[in-house]
């Protein structure tokens, strides 16, 4: 399956070449990853059911904040259906192609993420602090530090895709009540996260970005979608 082999280079080099593709044949791809990520989610969810089994241990699911809580199922449903992949594929996944405006981009959606999601700030001091980052950004980065920037990142494809895999996955880490029981399990929970966002990482960089947050949606939308009857 050439897709496995593409995905199996992404992993080796950090990068694979691009393609355009007509609307028909996008929609075909984009079935064929999003049938690979329940694949691969479904391959996760046999180990730990698996590790379930055994006495001793038990894999930790994701808490909800006390506000996540309170909103109806539809917010529930909007929230990480739409917005959270949006945010998340425009953090991690633009990146992975080095332009002024993509590093901006991800350089503020990690802040925001940092500030919001892991320590626990106000929506609004993360989105002040993000969008001032962002201006920070615009009107300080000459075209000498662009030029360095862009040389990085090509000759260190590699390193920025396993990076932002990493963040990725350590961002979903903080949706778990963190204890000294739970980092025992921190590197299975990280991995189901590493596997979704290798495929989005490579529908970006084959495809675009805009196939990325849909796989993203689509992938969240079928997960959450109890939330619409159940909140």
């Amino acid at each position: 399956m050439k897709i496995l082999k593409d995905i199996g280079t992404l992993l080796k080099t950090g990068y694979i070449e691009g393609d355009k593709l007509l609307l028909k044949d996008q929609i075909r791809i984009f079935f064929k990853l999003l049938g690979l990520i329940f694949l691969l989610k479904l391959f996760y969810l046999g180990i730990s059911l698996g590790l379930n089994s055994i006495d001793g241990i038990d894999i930790p699911l994701p808490s909800e904040t006390q506000d996540f809580d309170s909103y109806s199922g539809f917010l529930k449903f909007s929230i990480l259906a739409i917005v959270a992949p949006i945010l998340e594929e425009l953090t991690f996944r633009l990146g992975l192609k080095f332009s002024k405006r993509n590093f901006i981009v991800m350089i503020s959606g990690i802040i925001y993420a940092l500030l919001k999601i892991v320590l626990d700030f106000s929506v609004y001091i993360a989105l002040v602090s993000a969008l001032a980052i962002a201006t920070f950004l615009t009107f300080t980065l000459s075209p000498k530090i662009i030029i360095s920037l862009t040389n990085y990142w090509k000759n260190h494809r590699l390193i920025i895709f396993y990076l932002l895999i990493i963040s990725f996955s350590i961002l979903h880490i903080a949706n778990y009540d963190l204890n000294s029981t739970i980092v025992v399990y921190i590197p299975l929970i990280a991995f189901s996260h590493v596997l979704g966002g290798v495929v989005f990482s490579y529908a970006r960089l084959k495809y675009n970005i805009l196939l990325a947050i849909g796989l993203h949606m689509a992938h969240n939308a079928l997960i959450s979608f109890p939330y619409l009857f159940f909140s």
